[in-house]
């Protein structure tokens, strides 16, 4: 897994070093493949939740939670987390504290969020519409992207 380096926010004023999460959140996940769900639950909380700005960790957590049958936690955190983000990108409300993360990191924010909702709302077609918006999305990020075969 690559190396996942996050600003430590104690020593922004002083020094600039970073903390390596990527073995921590390597954990995190093959605890949670294997279904060890209370020890990985418990590891995000004590390990990886100071990092829940980082993309990798809310996309990982919430994946997990989708794999516990969680779906309507997995919706809040990520519903949450495309709040922050689309606060950011829009020069939103200076009350949220926004998460940096790209457009494509956005998608896979979405593409989570519509799987989760399909369980929380048994609602197909809105889950195929965020889906295709997504699809829409990248297709403008990226014109060399082939159509979506269905």
């Amino acid at each position: 897994m690559a190396s996942l380096n996050v600003h430590n926010e104690s020593t922004r004023d002083s020094e600039d070093w970073y903390d390596d999460i990527g073995q921590n959140l390597d954990t995190f996940v093959r605890l949670s493949k294997a279904g060890h769900f209370r020890r990985a639950n418990q590891y995000y909380h004590d390990v990886l939740e100071r990092y829940s700005d980082q993309i990798a960790v809310v996309a990982s957590y919430a994946d997990s939670l989708i794999d516990q049958g969680a779906f309507r936690e997995a919706e809040s955190l990520l519903l949450a987390s495309l709040e922050q983000y689309r606060g950011s990108a829009h020069g939103g409300d200076n009350d949220i504290e926004a998460i940096d993360i790209s457009d494509h990191e956005a998608c896979v924010l979405s593409l989570l969020l519509a799987f989760a909702s399909l369980y929380t709302r048994c609602d197909w077609k809105q889950a195929c519409v965020l889906v295709e918006r997504v699809r829409k999305e990248l297709l403008h990020q990226n014109s060399e992207m082939p159509p979506l075969q269905v």
